[in-house]
């Protein structure tokens, strides 16, 4: 037990206020989430910088996933080339350029 103790009333009110802040969050959520992606066409050009690894890499493949032509920019060749590889094997008809 936490060594206090609420009424049932006061648990009920804790739970509502918990429920109002989780749909609060979904609906945020799902602004946020149509927004970015109305910015998001096919075929369009998305420019990824750190895309070697984390974020920008898993950008990267999202951006790929979702038919965008990308320009990858990191410092190291080799985990460039190494995403590069993966995306075009995902997606062949995909415009990928590499910058280092």
């Amino acid at each position: 037990m936490l060594g206090f103790s609420l009424s049932k009333r006061a648990w009920l009110r804790v739970l509502g206020l918990l429920v109002a802040a989780a749909a609060y969050l979904l609906q945020a959520h799902r602004s946020l989430s149509s927004r970015a992606v109305s910015y998001v066409k096919p075929g369009h050009w998305a420019v990824v910088l750190g895309g070697s690894e984390g974020l920008g890499e898993a950008w990267a493949y999202q951006l790929g996933h979702l038919d965008m032509n990308l320009i990858v920019v990191a410092r190291r060749e080799k985990p460039l080339e190494d995403v590069r590889k993966t995306i075009h094997e995902k997606k062949p008809d995909l415009k990928a350029l590499l910058l280092q």
